[in-house]
């Protein structure tokens, strides 16, 4: 594609191109100037009446004082209304070419995008909108008449002065007003670079202290304020030092002015005594000087928005004088009926891009379907989607939509037919019909529901206050819920194509927005993702669920095809993959980064072995005790949730530990890996100028970063999941367009969606346990627009977990290349007992890889719990223990009915102890964490349609044992119900359940009195749990709340509420025996559990 780039044009093609978009502006323009010419003219002729007044008066010559005084109210109240004149003209042309600006920039911008954004941030588009434009209008109203006047009063006025006073006079008065006007040209440049250096300092400051204010409880929680005061107290010292430079060189600017203007009047003076000139002659003189410096500093004025103006208006032009990339046609085509796509031998580059982001790409996708796109990113797949859209138009080929070439179709129906959910949705200001109806302006109330219903948001837009009037400003509405909006949003518009941009989401069968995409009946829907499958296939298997259910058939069928289990049904390894690449062939177009190779710049990996310090190996090796302590159980029998999650905690542990030791113990300073980076930044960042990304898995690891460059003086941003999506593009921008700012540090929130080409180095401070992500994160960088050679740099802490974990990301790897690749060559992967038997060996322990779960197995430590931790806020709904996809035969409406009721009376019992459902021959078996007399006498008390039984994991292992032979043979999994049929408190359990395990985690580490904090936490939400309240007490109000509701209210019974007062009581002891501290657990462990 050719460059749309304009050449720059000169100041005079600036002026002509103001005129013509202002054309009709100019005659009330002129008005402003003359009304400000003879206004200023007044105002020296005011001056002159006084001290030729004066001068007779001294000389005692006769003066008609009624004449002088009338004549200076007369001067006086037309300089009034010429004033009045001059603001009023001046300021009506600014805000006319203001509105005229903004409408022809909007008109341009808004039909082109994406292709007219193409190279632009956000911010920077922005800008141009507002302050640049904004510049252009002060322009008018305050620089161009001041400019007016300083040139021709001082003209008109001198020439006056020789004429019917003195030409001595003049010529002395002459000199200094030149140099009142040049000063300013000559310091205008040093001045408005000055101005914009604080600015810049201003805007660090305010970066600086919003992440402070938004991070306030991890700044406290981690001890770090010190260092973020140390790195304000630098961002203070810069804004100082500019703020000092624009000081001295204002300072000078106005000396020198004043210097001119008092040298000026004493020469005058010295020319009216020198030339024997009467005393009313040479005040005049000096009245006329005095008088005339104050138009000349209009060229002040003139020279400090002079630039600014010129440079707006450059940036300006660029977008609304831009050719057009894409265009409506003349006599536009009307679409045909239906939704079928081809793309045949379609090539397509971006401006400046060196090489092709398409080259002969051919897509054919039926009506009817749903369609899935795989790709990895940087490959081109939203390219593809914006082609169809035609935010561009391809270079070759043909792009068809409905047997119609979207070239020649209207920009407007075929953008009304073909609805994109981007990866990034963004909430407009307004309420959330105003967004809603961005897709269809004419839709009613009752389209709106409709399209929120099927999202999964009807709920959660009854609970605000105003409905669907309710103000929307982004803060407070998730990941989920912003996607979910966009999703709602596409579907008012009622297109024929419904595109997904990036499906991670609905990978995971628990968000809402898997549950609110599978809802949708659309004719036709075509999926684009780099990630199908993450850590295991049940990954992909969701993900079919959405475009094609019958292609991969029932879950427990996919299990046994395509998997290999131990005699317990824990996953070993992979099977038949050849059939499973046979079965995905129909529905998913494989874009595959060896076909965009040749268009990618050259990329070196390199991994650096770095030691662990003694702090950090005495964490990670108690970490990795603890992990194989538990590990060796579950060679026995399967862990209890408890365990489990303690298992997860410890390698967690040893996994932070190998970035620094300060992660885990929130004292230490220094890490091996800190003081690799900042060689790495002084060498590769300050001598070479190159630019950096820098990941790492946990906020606290970044913002240490953020100090080490702080203090090294090299600018840099830090993404994270607090960060508000609408703020992220600013980040990315000053990246981008900012020479001083060399890094862009992010957690893995920041793995997706940013596109940072201007990058040559990208550095993983550490090894995520999905390779997707890693790979992800060097996508970033390494993808269609980058032109610089890229280097990857991963370190690894030597003889630690974490090389362990880059064993498991190349098993995970291989997996991924053999199911998804269609060249791929292998029916059977291993994934599990060789490698996680290597991985475990110095522990004793067998630790089971994340998606290796089934019914009995040790429970998985899963990417998802590990990515929940770098806070990126994509989950908006809490996990509930997935069921299964196999849904039992009910045809009969009825007994689907009875099935329902039952399945939601018993998740309101046992709530979150239920742990999975099967159905068998008509009946229920429910197996809960464990089974008590209490809960058979509860489930004899409930009416239930069908029969139900209760069972724990163990009696249920035992039984699947004997296969065939089982009773629970034919048994089909059910799936539980959704979230939102949960008891309203059932968040308290889950709360609690989790305090205790950092309870237990803690007093591993002998950390006892945080030990105590947590078991109170816990114990004060799980009682709040059994009483079916909503809000636990404080701590300070639990012995109320305790005897003065719950015990009289019959919410709990004595018993629970003597365990709960003893609880508080020994938890506030000072110096509690970790022995009692032990017992203390146990108790809660039963109370909780």
């Amino acid at each position: 594609m050719s460059s749309t780039a304009l050449a720059t044009p000169t100041r005079w093609q600036l002026t002509r191109w103001l005129a013509r978009h202002t054309g009709e502006l100019v005659p009330a323009l002129g008005l402003s100037a003359v009304a400000r010419v003879v206004n200023q003219t007044l105002a020296v002729a005011l001056l002159v009446m006084v001290a030729d007044g004066l001068g007779r008066a001294a000389s005692g010559r006769p003066i008609d004082g009624w004449t002088l005084a009338g004549g200076l109210v007369l001067v006086a109240l037309v300089k009034a209304a010429l004033r009045y004149l001059e603001h009023y003209a001046g300021h009506w042309v600014a805000f006319t070419a203001l509105a005229r600006l903004r409408e022809l920039f909007f008109a341009r911008l808004a039909p082109q995008a994406p292709a007219a954004t193409q190279g632009r941030a956000g911010a920077e588009l922005t800008e141009r909108a507002t302050r640049d434009i904004d510049r252009v209008e002060v322009f008018f109203a305050h620089t161009f008449a001041p400019a007016v006047s300083a040139l021709i009063v001082p003209a008109v006025v001198l020439s006056w002065l020789a004429a019917a006073v003195d030409s001595r006079l003049a010529l002395a008065v002459l000199p200094f007003t030149v140099a009142v006007m040049v000063i300013p040209l000559l310091w205008g440049r040093a001045a408005w670079h000055g101005a914009r250096t604080v600015a810049a300092r201003r805007g660090e400051i305010a970066a600086h202290l919003g992440d402070d204010i938004q991070g306030v409880r991890e700044v406290l929680g981690f001890g770090i304020s010190g260092q973020r005061l140390a790195g304000l107290d630098a961002a203070d010292r810069r804004l100082g030092a500019a703020r000092s430079a624009a000081g001295r060189s204002h300072g000078l600017r106005a000396a020198a002015l004043i210097l001119i203007e008092a040298s000026g009047l004493i020469v005058v003076l010295a020319a009216g005594t020198a030339q024997q000139l009467t005393l009313a002659q040479t005040l005049v003189g000096i009245a006329v000087a005095i008088g005339l410096w104050a138009p000349a500093r209009g060229i002040d004025d003139f020279v400090a928005g002079l630039d600014a103006a010129f440079a707006a208006a450059v940036r300006v032009r660029e977008v609304v004088d831009a050719p057009p990339q894409v265009t409506d046609p003349a006599s536009p085509l009307e679409l045909g009926q239906g939704s079928r796509v081809d793309l045949e031998q379609v090539g397509f580059s971006y401006p400046h891009a060196a090489r092709p982001a398409l080259d002969d790409v051919t897509v054919r996708v039926e009506p009817g379907t749903w369609s899935y796109l795989v790709g990895v990113s940087g490959s081109g797949k939203s390219t593809l989607a914006h082609l169809l859209l035609r935010g561009w138009d391809a270079d070759r080929g043909s792009v068809r939509f409905a047997g119609t070439e979207v070239s020649a179709a209207g920009l407007d129906e075929l953008r009304s037919r073909v609805a994109l959910v981007p990866q990034h949705p963004v909430v407009l200001s307004g309420t959330v019909a105003d967004n809603l109806r961005l897709a269809n302006p004419d839709a009613d109330a009752t389209s709106l529901r409709l399209a929120l219903h099927t999202a999964g948001l009807d709920q959660w837009v009854a609970e605000l206050p105003e409905g669907l009037d309710t103000p929307l400003t982004g803060r407070g509405v998730s990941g989920g819920q912003l996607q979910r909006l966009a999703l709602a949003r596409a579907l008012v518009g009622e297109p024929d194509l419904l595109i997904l941009d990036e499906a991670q989401r609905i990978k995971n069968w628990q968000t809402k927005i898997a549950t609110a995409v599978k809802r949708i009946e659309a004719s036709h829907a075509f999926v684009l993702s780099g990630t199908p499958l993450e850590n295991r296939l049940e990954d992909l298997y969701s993900l079919m669920q959405v475009v094609d259910p019958h292609v991969l058939g029932p879950l427990w069928r996919y299990y046994a095809d395509f998997h290999i289990t131990d005699e317990r049904g824990k996953v070993l390894g992979y099977r038949n993959l050849s059939l499973l690449r046979q079965r995905l062939a129909p529905v998913m177009l494989r874009r595959d980064r060896r076909l965009v190779r040749d268009q990618l710049p050259g990329r070196i990996e390199q991994r650096l072995d770095l030691a662990l310090t003694q702090a950090q190996r005495e964490l990670h090796d108690t970490a990795m005790q603890a992990a194989g302590t538990l590990a060796r159980k579950a060679r026995h029998r399967p862990l209890t949730p408890g365990e489990s999650r303690r298992l997860m905690a410890a390698l967690q542990q040893a996994r932070m530990a190998c970035d620094a030791a300060g992660l885990v113990d929130k004292e230490s300073t220094g890490s091996p890996k800190l003081d690799e980076l900042e060689n790495i930044v002084a060498e590769l960042c300050v001598q070479s100028g190159l630019k950096m990304v820098v990941f790492s898995q946990w906020e606290l690891m970044t913002q240490m970063v953020e100090a080490r460059l702080l203090r090294m003086g090299v600018g840099c941003v830090r993404l994270h999941g607090k960060v508000p999506t609408r703020k992220r593009g600013e980040l990315m921008d000053r990246f981008q367009e900012d020479d001083a700012i060399q890094v862009f540090i992010s957690t893995d929130a920041g793995g997706t969606g940013l596109n940072l080409q201007n990058a040559a180095v990208l550095v993983n401070l550490d090894i995520p346990w999905n390779p997707a992500v890693l790979d992800q994160r060097i996508a970033r960088i390494h993808r269609l627009g980058q032109k610089q050679h890229v280097q990857i740099i991963l370190m690894v802490a030597t003889d630690s977990y974490e090389e362990h974990v880059m064993s498991l990301v190349r098993g995970k790897r291989h997996l991924f290349d053999n199911v998804i690749d269609p060249e791929g060559d292998e029916d059977v992967v291993g994934v599990n007992r060789k490698l996680l038997e290597t991985v475990t060996a110095d522990l004793g322990t067998l630790v089971a890889e994340a998606g290796s779960d089934a019914a009995g197995a040790p429970p998985a430590i899963t990417p998802e719990t590990e990515a929940a931790e770098t806070a990126d806020a994509d989950r908006d709904t809490d996990p509930i223990p997935p069921g299964g996809a196999a849904q039992p035969d009910t045809a009969d409406p009825a007994l689907e009915q009875q099935l329902h009721r039952t399945i939601l009376g018993l998740q309101q019992h046992f709530g979150l102890r239920i742990e999975r459902m099967l159905g068998s021959n008509g009946g229920l078996l429910v197996v809960l964490d464990q089974v008590t007399e209490q809960d058979d006498e509860r489930l004899e008390q409930m009416e239930t349609a069908l029969p139900v039984a209760l069972m724990d994991p163990r009696s249920l292992q035992r039984l699947q044992k004997l296969g065939a032979a089982s009773p629970l043979h034919d048994a089909r999994e059910l799936e539980l119900p959704e979230p939102d049929s949960l008891p309203p408190n059932a968040r308290l359990l889950q709360l609690a359940r989790e305090k205790l395990q950092a309870a237990e985690v803690l007093l591993e580490q002998g950390l006892h009195h945080i030990t105590a904090d947590m078991l109170v936490s816990a114990c004060l939400q799980a009682a709040t749990y059994k009483a079916g309240q909503e809000t636990p007490p404080s701590d300070r109000e639990a012995a109320l709340w305790l005897y003065g509701e719950a015990l009289p209210n019959g919410w709990l019974d004595a018993d629970t509420v003597a365990l709960v007062s003893r609880t508080l009581a020994l938890a506030r002891t000072q110096n509690l025996p970790a022995l009692m501290l032990e017992g203390l657990l146990e108790d809660m462990r039963r109370f909780v559990e």
